[in-house]
Order: structure tokens, then sequence, then C-alpha cells
């Protein structure tokens, strides 16, 4: 891989969230994904523009993306895994909470991770072993210890189905033993947020690889810890998801498992 790869990227990265900003306050067309919400132009020109200049770094390196699928491209192990739009529905409503993540996996394996708020200049980062960092800040997750002072977050899928129900078993249980819980609408921002501190856990199900990829490894390298509700690791496929310092993480699976 080429020297430098975390600046280039976050050029990259932050000229994609220009693309994005353009779009905002404009009425946009919206496309329905079956069981997925609904695409606009805006996540498309991300999409695109993202694909284009990151081909460019490395060839032959295959991308899993929200809008385009997977494209495997040469024989490489490495994947750029994006969601160009984290928050569609947000950033189509007007709030202010959505992002831009990416991540570069190894065998499926997250090795860096990218999560940029483009209204706040955040560029959340993390490479595997090496830490993790807003602005170039090191990053360190909560230090709660007990769920009656747990700031939690949990998030909704868009099928409707069984399992949706149960999801908010989990989320009335929980309400009721945690000091507070949010929903915010921008998975791979909410995780990165965890990183920093600024929530303590969350939950969620039936989303996919490209919510996770990136803001795991963020969690992970800033001292937290992730897996699926069993106490699992997290890979592509996976069915649901905890985060959080180590002691709410143990304590969430502990209560979900």
């Amino acid at each position: 891989m080429k020297i430098g790869l975390q600046k280039e990227v976050e050029s990259i990265i932050r000229r994609t969230g220009e693309i994005i900003l353009s779009y905002r306050f404009k009425k946009l067309s919206r496309v329905v994904k079956p069981g997925a919400g609904f695409v606009t132009e805006a996540d498309l020109a991300a999409e695109e523009f993202l694909i284009k200049e990151l081909s460019k770094i490395e060839p032959g390196i295959a991308f899993f993306a929200e809008e385009n699928g997977k494209s495997n491209q040469g024989s490489s192990d490495y994947c750029w895994v994006i969601d160009p739009l984290d928050g569609t529905t947000n950033f189509a409503y007007g709030l202010p909470h959505f992002c831009i993540s990416v991540a570069l996996t190894h065998k499926n394996k997250p090795m860096l991770g990218f999560v940029y708020q483009p209204l706040l200049n955040e560029m959340f980062f993390a490479q595997e072993g090496k830490g993790a960092f807003l602005n170039g800040s090191p990053l360190k997750v909560s230090g709660v210890k007990r769920i009656e002072d747990a700031f939690l977050l949990f998030c909704i899928p868009y099928g409707k189905n069984a399992g949706s129900f149960k999801l908010f078993e989990h989320v009335l249980q929980l309400s009721q033993k945690a000091y507070s819980m949010r929903l915010l609408g921008a998975a791979a921002l909410d995780q990165s947020y965890v990183g920093a501190g600024r929530l303590d856990g969350m939950f969620f199900e039936q989303l996919s690889w490209w919510d996770v990829a990136a803001g795991s490894l963020i969690i992970q390298e800033a001292g937290g810890k992730v897996s699926d509700y069993k106490g699992n690791p997290i890979k592509p496929g996976f069915k649901s998801f905890i985060a959080g310092n180590p002691w709410i993480h143990e304590l969430l699976v502990q209560e979900l498992g």
C-alpha cells in the first residue's frame, strides 16, 4: 500500500463532503430501496466520486459500496467498504446528523477507518494497532462502569419485520435501566461518538457491513469493544451489534445476549 495513504484518503473524503453539502437544502429526488429507505442524487454523486478517486490510489482493490454493491477488481484481498452518505434520511430532511464512512479492509478485517462529519469538519480516523483520532487528537472511550450511569444509543432498521418488535423490547428493557437513551440515525457517526466517549454504548440489528466497517475499528482502537449480541466478532453478514467501553459492552452482552 502507498505511504501516506491516510492523508490521501482524508483529502478525497473531505472533497466528497463538499459535494454532499452542495446538495444541502435542495429539493432532492428520492428512489426508494425496498427495505432500505431511499437514495438521493447526493448519495449517488458522493459514491461515484469516492470510487473514482479511491481507485486511483491503489488499482485492483475491490469496492463494497452501499449504492453500487460489490465489485471485484483484480485478485487483491483488500476492499474499500463505503457508505457515501450515512444518515440519508436525516440529510434529506435537513437534520444535521450524517456522515461519510470509508474503511479499507483486508480479508474482511478493517485496517483503516474514516468517518467524516462535513458540517462540523470532524474527521474520525483509526488504523489497526495505531489508535483512533479526531482531527489528529487521540480518542478514548468513556470510563462509565454502571448501566445506571450509561448514555446509550440504538438504531432502527428500515426493514419492517418481526425482528423490529424484538428490538423494541430490548429498547424498553434498557430504557428502564440506563441513565438515558437516544436514536440519532447515522450508525457510523454514532459509533464514532462511542469511540470519542460522547456515548457509553450502543446496539442495533439488521444493518449492513458498510454501516460498521469503519466505525467499529474506531471504537476498538479507542479502547472499546464491539461484538454481536452473543459476544462474537463482527464480520460481513452480522445480524446484531453491540459496542461500548469495556464495562458497558459486557453489561449489554449480558442484557441482550
